[in-house]
This record gives structure tokens, sequence and C-alpha cells, in this order.
């Protein structure tokens, strides 16, 4: 059998039982029937006042009714939508030849939920629509994009928007300014502005270069995969309240202290950490912080009252030079004690000091700071 045969075969296929309820269709399980028309010089009928032909494709597979017979013709193509409104109108007009529900019969297809034309979900809705063609002609309108994108992206802030960021983060405040306010909590900062295009206030966290200097800031957008760590609320509180959550949990408030500096040797170029924190002052905390500047490459950290290998090598040193006898376990210890590490994973923050300076918080010598490192 050739391709020809094979494909007008696959359109003369009819069903065994055209009344198989197995057989998918649009329609409700309840059947339609049609009255004969009493018009023999028509040679077609009418459906919905709608005119199907007999020779049209949709009933291609359908005998025109028996002019002498009164039995009706069952019809699996009418749609969903023309059932309901036969049903909603129950429409009997043998003169036109419209199909004749009888409605106790289809108290099932009655009772069907409609979508409501007045929902604000519904997809045909003539306000949706129009909606969305104005907001197509906005962003076709070039002039009026150019301007929208010469907006600053933050609004300006409120006195008292900003007293009451002051007095939630007092001692924690490094920066203001008339749009944003910047804090430092441990490892993390976080910036607090009001957003010029959806009306909402904002909090994001921000990496600083550690340890920071308040004199010099430089910080980032902290991000996290593909989106940066923040939050938009609609009130301040909400935000204020958002960020004292942040401080301990989520990936900000995962932060724990390994040790805490103490000290510095400047010549040997160590820091000495500790368990428990120190406060310094801001100018030591600048001599520090210059000091990392220029050395950090050679820094490494040194623990208290802890001997490591710069101290065994050191006690030897002292020994030979008087001349004693040093003992094979010293030089073998030296050998399981691993060298002092690097600097690495540090940062600083601004803690709370009992008597400030006036209320110029923002002021770096107004502040006590910390430096600790954190686990890796």
């Amino acid at each position: 059998m050739d391709k020809k045969n094979k494909v007008s075969d696959l359109y003369k296929y009819q069903p065994s039982n055209p009344l198989d309820p197995k057989i998918p269709s649009l329609k409700t399980d309840l059947s339609e029937y049609i009255t004969n028309t009493n018009d023999k010089e028509s040679d077609s009928f009418k459906f919905d006042n709608v005119l199907i032909n007999e020779d049209e494709t949709l009933l291609n597979n359908f005998k025109k009714p028996n002019q002498n017979t009164k039995q009706p013709i069952l019809i699996k193509d009418l749609s969903i939508h023309t059932s309901y409104k036969n049903i909603k109108n129950n429409v009997d007009d043998k003169n036109n030849n419209v199909i004749n529900l009888d409605s106790e019969n289809f108290k099932l297809a009655a009772s069907t939920v409609m979508p409501d034309p007045n929902s604000q979900n519904s997809l045909l809705k003539k306000t949706t629509s129009k909606r969305i063609y104005g907001e197509i002609i906005s962003y076709k309108n070039v002039k009026q994009k150019m301007i929208d994108l010469r907006k600053d992206v933050r609004k300006v802030l409120l006195k008292d928007e900003i007293e009451q960021i002051v007095k939630r983060f007092k001692h924690r405040i490094i920066k203001i300014s008339t749009k944003s306010v910047i804090i430092k909590e441990k490892k993390y900062g976080y910036e607090f502005y009001k957003n010029n295009t959806d009306g909402r206030y904002w909090v994001i966290a921000l990496k600083f270069e550690e340890p920071f200097n308040p004199k010099d800031k430089q910080y980032l957008t902290f991000w996290r995969g593909n989106s940066f760590i923040g939050y938009g609320l609609n009130t301040l509180t909400e935000c204020l309240n958002k960020t004292e959550e942040l401080f301990t949990t989520g990936v900000t408030g995962n932060v724990f202290s390994r040790d805490y500096v103490i000290n510095w040797l400047e010549e040997k170029k160590r820091f000495i950490t500790a368990g428990e924190p120190k406060s310094f002052t801001w100018k030591e905390y600048q001599k520090i912080v210059s000091w990392y500047k220029l050395n950090k490459i050679w820094i490494h950290v040194k623990e208290q009252k802890v001997k490591d290998y710069e101290d065994i090598m050191e006690e030897i040193k002292q020994k030979k030079l008087k001349g004693e006898l040093i003992s094979p376990l010293l030089t073998l210890q030296t050998k399981l004690i691993d060298p002092p590490r690097k600097a690495i994973n540090i940062y600083a923050y601004p803690v709370n000091k009992l008597e400030y300076k006036g209320d110029e918080y923002v002021k770096p010598e107004n502040k006590l700071y910390q430096i600790a490192f954190s686990f890796t």
C-alpha cells in the first residue's frame, strides 16, 4: 500500500461506535438533541440562530434529517458556551428551528459556576487589558522613560525618620546623609533608604574593606548568588525590626568570633589575640588600621599565653647564646607545633560607649572599636 492510500484511509476512518462514552469531547456528558424541521424546501437547519449547511466540513459526518421521520439526531459538536447560553435562556422556538432543552435534564449543567466578569483576576476584563496596553504605550514612550531614569532611586529622608534610626542604632551609626543612613554590626553593615519607585523603606546588607576605616569608608552591597541581601518594607518600624533580626539570623547573622585582638606588635608584625574582646579608642584604632594597611601581607596572629613555634625557637636561641644544653624533645616539639596563622577573616566594628561627646554620633572619635577574627 502506497502513502497516498494510507493518507486517504486515515481520513476515511470512522469509529465503530460513535456513541462510545470514552470518545473525548469538550461537552458535558449530557446529550443535546435537535428537532426535525418541517420545511421540506430547506436543505439546511439553524443552530443557535446560525445557519449551518450540510456541505460544511464541521458536520460532514452527519446526514440531513429524514423528511418522513421525526427521530432526533444527536449532535456532538455543540460548544460549552452555546450549551450554557441555551440552558440559561431555556430556548423553545420551533419556528426558528433552535434547540429545545428540557430544564430538568440540565440541572447539573445549569449549576455550573462561570467566571465572574467583574473579578480582578479576569483575563478578559476590559480595564485590565486597557491598563496593560497603557503600560506598553508608556514603555515605548522614550521621552517619559528618560525622565524616569533621571529620578534618584533614593528619596530624601525626613528629620524624624533619621532620628528614629539614630535612636535605635546610636553607637552603630557611621554615616548619615540626606538620603541614607549606614550602620556597622560585626562583620557586615547595613544601609537604610527610602525607594523613590515603590515608596518602601529598604535595608541592604553591606560588605566593608576590613578592618574598616570610618574616615575612608569603602563598602559594597552584599550579594549571595544572583540577589543582594535586602528587604523592602512598608513602614520604617518594620524595617528597623527586620534589621535587628538580620543581626542574629540569616547569612549576616551567622558570624561567630574565633578570638579578639587585644594588642599588636609593630616590629614583629603580629596581632595578639585572646578570648575576651578589648575596646580601643579612636586614636589607637586609627594606628592599627594604618599599620595593617601597610603590613597586611606579613602580619600573623599570635595567641596570648600559648607557646607557639616562634616562642620555642626564641627559647632555643637564648639557650644557645648562654651555652646551655638543648633537649632533643624541645627540637622535636618545634616540628609538631604549627607556625602562627595568617591574619584572615578579620573585621572591626564600633561598640557602645557610655559617655558620648555630644549628640554627634557619626564622628568616629565618639566611639570605641573592637577587632575580631571569625571562623572560616
